[in-house]
C-alpha cells in the first residue's frame, strides 16, 4: 500500500483495492492513492501503553530507630519497583516509536511525471470523488462542520465556488490542485508549474489557511481560478459519464 524511506512514508496508486473495479486506469490511480493513504493513516496509532504514575502514599513516619529505619527500607523497595515499571514503559514506547509509522509522507495520486501543471484530469477526478467518501455532492455546511473539528473558525465555503451550498467534484478537485501546489512551493499564492501530482504532509499543513474564514475570499479566488484554467467542470462531466468510475 506505501513504503518507507528515511522516515518518509511514499503513498501511489499503482495498486490497491481497485485494481480489479475500475477500468480506467487514470481514475483508478487516483482512487487507490486515496484509499491506500486511509490504509497509511490508519496505521499511524498511539501505542497501547499506559503510562502509570500512582501516587504512593505512605504511613506517618516513625521517630523510634529500627521501626524508621524498616519504613525506609520499604519505601525504598516500593520506589524501586516502581522505576523498573517505568522503565519497562519506557522501553515499550522506545519500541513503539521505532517500528510506528512516520508523520511525514509524500503522496502521489497523478501517474505518470506531471510537468508545468499539465495534469490528469481523470486522475484528479477519482482522488476528488475518494476524498469525498464516493459522493459526487457534499453541502457545504456538512464539510465546514467536518474541518471546524480542527479550529472552529474554518470554513469550507471558499470551495462553494458558484454558491449552490453544495461543493461538487469538481469544485473539491480544486482544492486537491491547491493542496498540490502549496506540498512543491508552500507560498499561498498559487502557480500552475508548482502542481505536479504529488501532495505532502507539508503542503497539507500550509493548505489549512485557505479555510480560515480571514483568507475566505482570497482562498475562493484561487480555486476558482484553478477551477476554471483546468475546466474542472468538463472533467467532472466525463467522470460522471462513466458508471465504472463510480464503483465502489
Amino acid at each position: 500500500m506505501y513504503s518507507v524511506v528515511n522516515n518518509t512514508a511514499y503513498v501511489t496508486g499503482d495498486f490497491g483495492k481497485y485494481g480489479r473495479r475500475i477500468k480506467d486506469y487514470s481514475v483508478r490511480y487516483g482512487r487507490n492513492s486515496v484509499d491506500n493513504q486511509k490504509h497509511y493513516i490508519s496505521n499511524y496509532v498511539q501505542p497501547s501503553v499506559q503510562m502509570n504514575y500512582r501516587k504512593i502514599n505512605f504511613s506517618p513516619v516513625c521517630k523510634i530507630g529500627f521501626i524508621n529505619k524498616f519504613a525506609d527500607f520499604i519505601r525504598s523497595m516500593i520506589f524501586n519497583a516502581q522505576i523498573k515499571k517505568l522503565d519497562k514503559q519506557i522501553k515499550k514506547m522506545e519500541e513503539y516509536e521505532s517500528r510506528r509509522t512516520p508523520v511525514n509522507f509524500v503522496r502521489k495520486y497523478m501517474p505518470g511525471n506531471i510537468k508545468n501543471g499539465e495534469i490528469n484530469t481523470q486522475a484528479l477526478m477519482g482522488d476528488a470523488y475518494e476524498e469525498m467518501e464516493r459522493r459526487t455532492s457534499v453541502s457545504t455546511s456538512e464539510i465546514t462542520k467536518t474541518i471546524q473539528q480542527i479550529d472552529s473558525e474554518m470554513s469550507a465555503e471558499a470551495l462553494d465556488i458558484n454558491d449552490d451550498g453544495n461543493i461538487d467534484i469538481g469544485e473539491y478537485a480544486a482544492s486537491v490542485l491547491a493542496t498540490d501546489a502549496l506540498s512543491e512551493s508552500g507560498e499561498f499564492s498559487i502557480q500552475k508549474e508548482n502542481i505536479n501530482g504529488v501532495i505532502t504532509n507539508s503542503g497539507e499543513n500550509s493548505a489549512v489557511a485557505l479555510y480560515t474564514n480571514k483568507n475566505k475570499d482570497a482562498a475562493k479566488e484561487i480555486f476558482a481560478k484553478l477551477y476554471t484554467y483546468y475546466k474542472l467542470d468538463e472533467a467532472q462531466k466525463e467522470f460522471l459519464s462513466k458508471t465504472n468510475n463510480l464503483a465502489k
